[in-house]
């Protein structure tokens, strides 16, 4: 044993009757420990330098490959979690250990060598160690608000519809192709709730792409009418399948996560990019995610920061992607920064579930 204080050594090992005690509760299944997970120990340094595992039971399997003895230790701060000593040169030994999720460090042979680092992360993938699961009461509220921005939406939507209709029958080509737009992106906000009333959704769906040619030929306008009645009526029976939802909370965060993925998809594939329509996909995934964001950031501070600051990101990106002049290409470095900010947002707002404990 080596000779520095340690400070954080673990307490004695627990009577052998309650050990035995614990271990012999009916119908419970022992833990199942991960790994083993191999670290090599050098001269030099550790084998890999830099480890990530999960929370709660964990093998570790140490290699010595240096000339001396060593042991191998899990550090928080000056705290010792975990030892394994005197592991001679040439031989390997085991380490089980019980592990809190949050950063930790690794002794990689002689003291002066540089420390390794170990991540140990929750069920959802960070690395916070006092997740505060919220309550079914707790989750009643962001629902009952997002049914009150919903509303307000899809009265903009069904607006929306009416002033399309009223400027075909005026025979405006420049305010129908307007509020083509202003249906289309009203729909994309309402992506979340989309797989709740697959029906109405693509009812409306199609109608826009039977409408959309048409708004670009400006003499087959006349020939619009009823197109545009048929969107009216549509979207008046999305509006009143919406208006009817209560959505469960784990259906409305992982609708905003599909719609989160989606964008991701379309920002990075190859096709061109309506920046417009991608706004609104992220508007109404981020409506969602804003309105369970008290309840992340009680879970998870850190994901919930993360989270945040992707979303911001990505608001930003397509903000200066808009701002560029009419027809200017996105340069490649504009565009990566976009495709690594929306894949950052669909990969947070995807943990969501877990975070929450839905």
């Amino acid at each position: 044993m080596s000779l520095k204080a340690k400070p954080g050594r673990r307490a004695a090992a627990a009577p052998l009757c309650v050990l035995l005690l614990a271990g012999a509760t009916p119908g419970v299944a022992a833990e199942t420990p991960f790994g083993p997970v191999a670290v090599v120990v050098t001269a030099k340094a550790c084998e890999p330098n830099e480890l990530k595992v999960p929370a709660g039971l964990v093998v570790f399997q140490i290699t010595n490959r240096s000339s001396r003895a060593l042991e191998w230790e899990i550090l928080k701060g000056v705290m010792v979690i975990d030892e394994r000593e005197n592991i001679a040169p040439g031989f390997r030994q085991k380490m089980t250990t019980r592990l809190e999720p949050g950063e930790y460090e690794i002794t990689c042979g002689l003291l002066d060598n540089p420390r390794g680092r170990l991540t140990v992360v929750n069920a959802a993938g960070t690395t916070a160690a006092n997740v505060q699961k919220p309550s079914a009461t707790d989750l009643i509220g962001p629902v009952a608000e997002y049914r009150v921005w919903l509303a307000g939406e899809l009265s903009s939507l069904d607006a929306a519809a009416a002033a399309l209709a009223a400027a075909v029958a005026a025979g405006d080509v420049a305010a129908v192709g307007a509020r083509w737009s202003e249906v289309r992106g009203g729909l994309l906000q309402l992506a979340p709730i989309a797989p709740l009333i697959e029906a109405e959704t693509r009812a409306v769906a199609a109608d826009l792409v039977a409408i959309g040619p048409a708004i670009v030929d400006g003499g087959t306008l006349g020939r619009l009418a009823p197109a545009s009645a048929t969107l009216r009526t549509d979207v008046a029976a999305f509006r009143r399948a919406a208006r009817a939802l209560t959505p469960a909370p784990d259906r409305l965060i992982a609708g905003a996560a599909a719609a989160a993925k989606a964008l991701a998809e379309i920002l990075g594939g190859t096709a061109p990019v309506d920046l417009a329509e991608a706004d609104a996909r992220l508007r109404g995934a981020v409506r969602v995610v804003e309105l369970f964001g008290p309840l992340t950031e009680r879970a998870d501070s850190a994901a919930a920061a993360e989270l945040n600051a992707a979303a911001a990101s990505l608001r930003q990106a397509l903000t200066k992607a808009g701002e560029a002049p009419r027809g200017a290409a996105l340069g490649d470095d504009d565009r990566r920064v976009m495709v690594r900010a929306a894949d950052d947002f669909a990969r947070c707002s995807a943990r969501l579930p877990a975070i929450l404990g839905l």
